[in-house]
This record gives structure tokens, C-alpha cells and sequence, in this order.
């Protein structure tokens, strides 16, 4: 089924640079935005971080039906895809996604940055191993790693949701908490 024009529009929006952002607020470039740049950054942060509460509430019925190894992928998701609004929300682009990088990308004024960005690390490593790795065949295996990735990735997605907000509330922009977007909340 084919997205809307809007959210075609929107994602191209999402993948722009920091560069490209400064040449519509400038008026420049090849084409005028639709809206205030300040209210595309808001909306493209909004969707990451509903992406992210969609991947925590995947992972969390994963973990409840005992599919270890495969939560461990989506609780990774969830918090690299909020980690990925922040520093969107910070940089004003998105010039940092690719996995090995974003996290040294996180705004030093996000409460608990080293202990995120620690974190993002460690499960980006250990998603790699869950997801490509044949041993241990045994989900059992992947138990502790996966709830210890649930109570972390809630507290990461909580703290994105809440930095983004005071961000996008400090520039003018709408709360970002509104019903669904809530990423923390479980």
C-alpha cells in the first residue's frame, strides 16, 4: 500500500543534513518548505520517537512470550531510534545516524549522556550477536541479556522522550509527550 504524499514528504524531511535544514531556513536550495523548518524537526522527532515506543512494545511481547534473541534486536531499535531523535532534535539533521557513530553524537547536556551512550554501544554489539550469530542455539541463553536490555532501553527511551521535549519546547515547538509519543511511559 503506498504511503501518503505527506509522509513521502516527511521522510524525505527526516533524512535531510544539518546543511540542507540551514539552506531552507535561509530560502534557499531547490525547493521552499512547507512548513517552518522548526515544525519539521519537531514532526520528524515525533515520528522517531513513536517508531521507537512501536519497537519497545514489540520487544516487550517477545520477552513475554520467551523469545529472547529476538527482543534483544527490537529493544536495540528501540533505543538507537530514540537516541536518533536526540540528536536529530540537538543537531538539527540527521548527519549522524549510522550505527557506529550516533551515540558519540548525544547532546552533553542529556542527563545520563556516558551511561546512555555506554549503553547504545553494548547493545548495538549485542544485537549483532543475537541477529547473526548461530551459538548459543538455546533462547534460554539470551534471557538475562534480553530483560537486563528491557529495564534499559525503557529508561533510555523515557530520557530521549523528555530531553526532546524540553529541546523542541525551549525553540517553541509543541510537546512532544502527547498521547501515543510517549515512548517512556510503558
Amino acid at each position: 500500500m503506498p504511503a501518503d504524499l505527506n509522509e513521502l514528504v516527511m521522510n524525505g524531511f527526516a533524512t535531510l543534513k544539518r546543511e540542507q535544514f540551514a539552506q531552507l531556513e535561509q530560502g534557499g536550495g531547490r525547493h521552499a518548505a512547507p512548513m517552518p523548518v522548526e515544525q519539521i524537526i519537531a514532526e520528524v522527532v515525533r515520528a522517531r520517537l513513536e517508531l521507537a515506543s512501536s519497537h519497545l512494545a514489540v520487544a516487550d511481547a517477545l520477552l513475554l512470550s520467551g523469545s529472547f534473541r529476538g527482543s534483544i534486536s527490537r529493544f536495540y531499535y528501540a533505543a538507537y531510534h530514540a537516541v536518533r531523535s536526540v540528536v536529530f532534535a540537538a543537531t538539527r539533521g540527521d548527519d549522524f545516524s549510522q550505527h557506529g557513530v550516533i551515540s558519540a553524537h548525544l547532546p552533553p547536556e542529556l542527563p545520563d549522556v556516558a551511561k546512555i551512550k555506554t549503553f547504545v554501544e553494548d547493545a548495538r554489539l549485542l544485537r549483532n550477536q543475537a541477529d547473526y550469530e548461530p551459538y548459543p542455539k538455546s533462547d534460554a541463553h539470551w534471557e538475562q541479556d534480553a530483560r537486563r536490555l528491557a529495564a534499559m532501553t525503557a529508561e533510555v527511551c523515557s530520557t530521549c522522550n523528555l530531553y526532546a521535549d524540553q529541546v523542541l519546547l525551549g525553540r517553541g515547538e509543541v510537546s512532544m509527550t502527547t498521547e501515543g509519543t510517549d515512548v517512556g511511559g510503558r
